[in-house]
C-alpha cells in the first residue's frame, strides 16, 4: 500500500506510518476487518443461532465501527489533499 513511487506525495508519510504492511499502526484493523463479510456469510448462511453467535456479533459490529472509523479518516486525509 505504500509504495515508493509515491514519496513525492504530500500525505506518503501518513500512509507509510499507517498502512506498511505488518508493521502499519491500521494495517492489522484492516486485515481483520477484511475477513469479517466470510464471518457475516457463515452466520447468515445456515449457521443456527447459540451462544457464541451473540459474542460473533458483537465482534461484527466493533469490526464495522472500526471500519468505519478508518474511512472518516481517510476521507479527511482525502479533504486534506484538496
Amino acid at each position: 500500500m505504500a509504495n515508493k513511487k509515491f514519496a513525492n506525495k504530500p500525505l506518503y508519510d501518513e500512509v507509510v506510518r499507517r498502512f506498511s504492511a505488518y508493521v502499519g499502526t491500521s494495517f492489522q484493523k484492516g486485515v481483520t476487518a477484511s475477513g469479517r463479510p466470510v464471518e457475516v456469510y457463515a452466520l447468515f448462511g445456515g449457521q443456527w443461532p447459540h451462544s457464541s453467535y451473540t459474542k460473533e456479533m458483537e465482534k461484527l459490529v466493533q469490526d464495522v465501527k472500526l471500519v468505519e472509523e478508518a474511512d472518516g479518516h481517510l476521507s479527511k486525509l482525502a479533504a486534506l489533499r484538496k
